[in-house]
């Protein structure tokens, strides 16, 4: 017998447990380093980036969703209700751009659909605890911190006097306090509702976010917030009592006391009145009555392109051209339906716009029901977060129906958030299998192909680059050191002729390196150095960019041709506009979108007053019969028959008054 029979086992050291301790660390909080990222990705890369507006990132963000969703397997944990309603809008967005034209804005347009599905299911299938559900609470009322400080800084920084609205980094004042009252409302529950911490955190950003609120002059948002004021005081007396009343009076109080603070004579040398810029809209005419009145005509517009084509619709972003056409000539045009659904079936047809109509009404449904809950069952209802994410949700879908919030995918994005919260997944006991494995490659190619490949299959073009432009011309004053300030401020400048000088060059070298990326921001430079004093230069660099982007985005030839008109040269920026309007219409057979934008902006430049039929004016002017003329002239049947006939009679009758 040997002695080793009689050795003592092996001592088992630390360092062997490392890897299995690591190990079960990083499996009990897979799900948070899988979700977590998302979340901070669309607070700090989507939202500031003008709701998602810029080139590329959509796209990416859906890119960056595939990981997250591989994760936490949807599919396994969501009710396949859920997961249906949520694939539906971005299959049929894949549906819509594979089949109809591309408009200005189409492609992010489109593949905001996938960022919603995908949020919207990684959402419901990682707040399945009341401790995730109050994490993304809180990750939300920071995130809508960041947004008041990213507003407040620059509109304070604008001077001595204050008189535009709040417009945060959405550069829409409508957007923008449509956000902020969705961030006032989880805010207000959580302070009313929630444990001490979350109150605490809430009696902060509440009061703050609807303060902004107010600030974006956004009127149909202000009325919103006020019903949800008198539904936060309805939560606190059913939950808490009287403290629960007090408590949501406090918040009430707090926002007006905050109101007044921002706008007084700490931050400036004279009070601000913080009904300033809603005062300016009445003013300016934009009453509510007028407003309300546009609106129906949007609606009227929108209603009319889709019974034109109801089974697809004219393509997503058509709006814009072809609702000048059953608009009032006088009346406001604008790339939105202002409804949510029907500007869906009109850009879509039932293909897109019954999927968008289920989620708007399911989720108003779901939103109702926390709510409900909440009042008929005080102590075993639902939890601060997912009462103030019924609240916001249902604030957001109902703002959408009458403004164009959700256009916007940060803002979209945010809806599937907040549903995601009401509608929380349970792990399921389901085995894989075939059913499994197809839900499974849905929801990975709505939001890997609806978000990326839209996205990056048309960013490329440059379309995601101009889709907007227009979007900051009233953006922030200058006051803060930052690039989207720092267009926003170049903007205001040249629009108050004030681009030359010193303040003129800061501009130029703030604005210059984003001039490399987006052509509507090299425009912009070219602009500047014009109101520099170099005319033949910036005439030069804009044709040079006129010449890069020509096929990509017509658009872009509209900065050279002003410079054309400003040199002397009105008629030939004319011709330049309406010939490029022309040949694109002969290769697509078809002339709306921005080659109706072409064709008003040549009317600008030379000084008419018939914008949309412009054109059509000047085919029926009697004209040499030279053989060139003849070549010159465009034919007929290049141009949608119905636009061609709509724009003659207009034309025969303002030459009819004329003679």
């Amino acid at each position: 017998m040997t002695d080793t029979a009689v050795l003592p086992a092996p001592v088992r050291t630390g360092a062997t447990d490392v890897v299995p301790r690591g190990r079960r660390f990083l499996s009990q909080h897979r799900d948070w380093f899988a979700f977590s990222p998302v979340l901070l990705i669309w607070i700090l890369y989507v939202l500031p980036a003008r709701g998602g507006w810029e080139s590329f990132v959509i796209p990416v963000a859906c890119v960056l969703l595939v990981p997250t969703l591989l994760v936490l397997r949807p599919w396994r944990r969501c009710p396949r209700a859920l997961i249906a309603l949520a694939v539906a809008p971005s299959c049929a967005a894949v549906l819509v751009g594979a089949l109809t034209a591309y408009g200005d804005g189409a492609a992010i347009s489109l593949s905001r659909w996938g960022y919603f599905s995908g949020l919207l299911l990684a959402t419901s299938a990682f707040a399945r605890t009341r401790t995730r559900r109050q994490a993304v609470l809180v990750a939300l009322l920071l995130g809508g911190l960041q947004q008041y400080t990213d507003a407040w800084l620059p509109w304070w920084g604008g001077g001595e006097s204050v008189d535009g609205p709040m417009l945060g980094t959405l550069y829409s004042a409508n957007p923008f306090g449509s956000l902020m009252l969705a961030f006032s409302c989880l805010a207000a529950v959580a302070a009313v509702l929630g444990s001490a911490r979350l109150r605490a955190l809430g009696l902060l950003v509440g009061p703050l976010c609807a303060s902004a609120v107010v600030l974006s002059a956004a009127r149909a948002a202000m009325l919103l917030l006020v019903t949800a004021g008198g539904l936060l005081i309805l939560l606190g007396l059913r939950r808490n009592g009287a403290r629960g009343l007090l408590r949501a009076v406090a918040v009430i109080l707090l926002a007006c006391g905050a109101l007044v603070l921002t706008t007084s004579s700490v931050f400036f040398s004279a009070e601000v009145n913080a009904l300033a810029a809603t005062t300016s809209k009445s003013s300016a005419g934009q009453t509510l009555d007028s407003t309300t009145g546009v609106r129906l005509d949007y609606w009227t517009a929108a209603w009319g392109q889709f019974l034109d084509d109801p089974l697809l619709g004219a393509g997503s972003g058509s709006y814009q051209g072809a609702s000048r056409l059953r608009m009032p000539p006088a009346a406001e045009l604008s790339p939105f339906a202002h409804n949510e659904v029907l500007g869906a079936l009109a850009e879509g047809g039932l293909v897109l716009g019954l999927p968008v109509l289920l989620v708007v009404l399911s989720s108003l449904a779901v939103c109702a029901g926390t709510l409900v809950r909440a009042l008929a069952r005080p102590r075993a209802g639902p939890c601060a977060a997912q009462v103030g994410a019924g609240l916001a949700a249902g604030a957001l879908l109902i703002h959408s129906m009458v403004d164009f919030a959700l256009s916007i995918p940060a803002v979209l994005g945010l809806v599937g958030i907040l549903v995601g919260l009401c509608w929380t997944a349970q792990e399921s006991s389901s085995v894989r299998g075939p059913a499994t494995r197809a839900l499974a490659a849905a929801v990975l190619l709505s939001v890997g192909l609806g978000g990326a490949y839209l996205g990056v299959a048309h960013d490329r073009a440059g379309v995601g680059a101009v889709a907007r432009g227009s979007a900051v011309d009233d953006g922030p004053l200058p006051g803060v050191r930052d690039a989207r300030v720092s267009l926003a401020a170049a903007r205001r400048a040249i629009a108050d002729e004030q681009a030359s000088g010193h303040r003129g060059l800061q501009l130029m070298d703030s604005v210059r390196p984003m001039a490399r990326f987006d052509g509507r921001v090299e425009a912009l430079y070219w602009e500047l150095v014009r109101a520099q004093g170099h005319t033949q230069l910036a005439l030069d660099g804009s044709r040079e960019l006129a010449r890069r982007s020509r096929q990509a985005s017509p658009l872009l030839l509209v900065p050279y041709a002003e410079h054309l008109q400003r040199a002397g040269s009105a008629q030939q920026a004319h011709d330049l506009l309406v010939g490029e309007a022309y040949r694109r219409a002969a290769e697509q057979g078809r002339l709306r979108g921005q080659l109706i934008d072409l064709l008003e902006e040549a009317d600008r430049l030379t000084g008419r007053r018939e914008p949309g039929f412009g054109c059509a004016v000047q085919a029926l002017q009697p004209r040499p019969a030279s053989a060139e003329s003849k070549r010159a002239r465009p034919s007929a049947p290049a141009i949608d028959p119905a636009v061609c006939a709509a724009w003659m009679r207009q034309a025969q009758a303002v030459l009819g008054a004329r003679q």
